[in-house]
């Protein structure tokens, strides 16, 4: 209910807006993992990069002096993640150690990679200050998660014989939220904004690496 009330405020101000015109981005996405388990092992050998390039190109508009409106495709740029790694319950997540129950376990290759894209509503109210405005970021993104993990030669108590696999994140259109900061100088405004997603368990679904992201950018309004 609250989405569909903020995205007929967004709507409401984008049709009131006096003027509008495009705005284009850039900056860095930092993706924030379920943890250790999820798609890779603190304690066994990995690699996780969960640093992407932010992109934004959309449009904005200003309804008076105070109040800005935001409707922009976002993409946080690539993350990755691999190991080779045990089964799950041959592994102490809390410890971040193997733990042999029984006999060793040979160890199975995971290389996964994707990102997240999608479209932005976001809404300002400016406070000036000095020579500067500042206003939180609050709105909503209605997104995509891509993730796509090649398994080689998986191996669990119950399954002791070698399993490869292609595990895929489910690509469905969802909805998440906005909470951010802002500050804006003429054309420019630093954002910084954690974007909040629905979480996903292997119980109904293969989940992705992250459960949010953060990300920090500059915009220019054209």
């Amino acid at each position: 209910m609250k989405a569909l009330v903020l995205l007929g405020l967004l709507g409401v101000s984008a049709a009131h807006a006096t003027d509008w015109h495009m705005e284009v981005g850039m900056g860095e996405s930092a993706y924030r993992t379920y943890g250790d388990g999820i798609w890779y092992q603190m304690g066994m050998p990995h690699h996780l990069d969960t640093s992407g390039r932010f992109g934004l190109i959309g449009v904005t508009g200003h309804i008076n002096d105070d109040w800005q409106w935001h409707a922009d495709y976002v993409n946080f740029g690539k993350s990755s993640a691999g190991c080779w790694c045990t089964a799950d319950d041959n592994y102490d997540a809390g410890k971040h150690v193997q733990i042999n129950i029984g006999y060793p376990l040979p160890p199975g290759k995971f290389n996964g990679y994707g990102d997240v894209q999608g479209i932005q509503l976001k809404v300002n109210r400016w406070f000036s200050v000095g020579s500067y405005d500042i206003s939180p970021d609050v709105g909503l993104l209605v997104y995509r998660n891509a993730w796509k993990e090649t398994v080689y030669g998986w191996r669990s108590f119950e399954y002791p014989n070698p399993i490869d696999g292609v595990h895929q994140a489910d690509r469905r259109i969802r909805v998440g939220g906005i909470i951010g900061l802002s500050v804006k100088a003429g054309k420019w405004t630093a954002s910084i904004d954690e974007y909040l997603m629905k979480p996903v368990t292997f119980k109904y679904d293969n989940p992705p690496l992250w459960r949010n992201v953060l990300s920090a950018y500059v915009t220019y309004e054209l």
